[in-house]
């Protein structure tokens, strides 16, 4: 099996299941392709030595579409963890001449308010643009009901395969941890403004980082007295944390622990940080504030999604003295399910590890085509 990817990091050895991968006797490579993509980003690796179950092949110089198709020629799977684009297409092109089976990844939407002039918040067509010489995904793994796009990869002939958002895949390995004093809130940091995905989209935020981090100490501040709860800083797993730490006021930064601190806290402090889910699946109140400037660039539909779907209103940092602080641990149950149905989960999808529930499916169909048994052993099929 190959994996397309751009660098891979730590918390993506487990999220995209290359362990459980290696451990299910499948000989996964990943093709790292973030220098042809993106190399105007510094890309770290070294904590690829550490992987031994696993080959990483970094991709370097100008690859064109006949070097991906040889890459994964011989594969009984492909997963491009990439958007197709201008910049991947050739990537797409060898991997649509290849034949190779390959699975499109499409679990972790957003709440996002439509564009001006566009009705609805979810683009969805009835019949997707296949461009030509491009062969849609064989494969979709999708989350809630609104990660339902009908934009290439997916294509008409594509298999749905229904399991949940990588979020709850991270929520459910903390739930044997204790449930915590309740007597913190812990803020979901984005890395703002300089997130390094800002940099690959070509957005900008005109604010310098000292001014957006002095502005966060005092609403932070504000919120520990008026609430008498001691924040913590939930880190952004791509932020590069060691000029900042003190931005925080000496707060405590907590590195790849966001599930495991949403699920402790008393409440969660965000903008509009995917992680949010964490704090629907674990019922947590969310305090969602952002900055009068964020609220007028592209963050603001987004920033709006989030409180339109959470049935929340959104603070400016500003002016914290205009929050209602009586009603912040409030929540909105029904809100809440609606969420998890539309973006985390639906009713239907299995309630086991998200590369188990692909690999099921896999394995099932497999064993159709071939004509071999299927053998269920804990939950996981196996073509025998």
């Amino acid at each position: 099996m190959v994996l397309i990817h751009l660098p891979v990091m730590a918390r993506d050895y487990v999220r995209f299941g290359l362990g459980y991968m290696a451990k299910r006797g499948c000989r996964v490579k990943v093709l790292d392709v973030a220098d042809v993509l993106f190399p105007m980003l510094r890309h770290e690796r070294g904590h690829y030595t550490q992987y031994r179950d696993i080959e990483l092949e970094v991709v370097q110089g100008a690859w064109r579409a006949e070097d991906y198709e040889r890459a994964v020629k011989n594969a009984w799977l492909a997963v491009p963890l990439v958007s197709y684009g201008p910049r991947s297409h050739d990537l797409f092109v060898g991997l649509s001449r290849s034949g190779t089976p390959y699975l499109d990844v499409r679990n972790c939407p957003l709440p996002v308010e439509p564009a001006a002039g566009v009705s609805g918040g979810h683009r969805t067509v009835s019949a997707p643009d296949i461009p030509d010489g491009l062969r849609p995904a064989d494969y979709v793994v999708y989350a809630g009901w609104k990660s339902i796009e009908q934009e290439f990869p997916v294509g008409p002939t594509t298999r749905a395969i229904w399991a949940h958002s990588q979020d709850y895949e991270a929520f459910r390995s903390c739930l044997q941890d204790p449930a915590g004093s309740l007597t913190e809130a812990v803020f979901l940091d984005e890395f703002l403004p300089s997130h390094p995905d800002l940099t690959a989209l070509g957005l900008r935020l005109d604010i310098r980082p000292q001014e957006y981090y002095a502005a966060l100490r005092s609403f932070l501040d504000m919120v520990e007295s008026r609430l008498g709860l001691r924040v913590v800083v939930a880190a952004d797993p791509k932020g590069e944390y060691r000029a900042r730490e003190d931005w925080f006021g000496g707060r405590e930064v907590v590195f790849n622990a966001t599930p495991r601190l949403v699920r402790q806290a008393r409440l969660v402090l965000a903008h509009r940080s995917t992680a949010i889910g964490c704090a629907v699946m674990a019922r947590k109140p969310v305090l969602l504030f952002t900055t009068r400037y964020l609220h007028r660039t592209h963050h603001r539909r987004y920033l709006d999604g989030f409180a339109r779907a959470l049935g929340k209103r959104l603070w400016y940092m500003e002016d914290p003295q205009s929050i209602e602080w009586d009603d912040v641990f409030n929540v909105d149950q029904e809100a809440y399910a609606r969420f998890m149905r539309d973006y985390v989960k639906t009713e239907e999808s299995p309630d086991l590890p998200l590369w188990e529930i692909v690999f099921n499916v896999l394995a099932r169909e497999s064993a159709q085509t071939t004509g071999k048994r299927v053998l269920e052993v804990n939950h996981e099929y196996l073509v025998c």
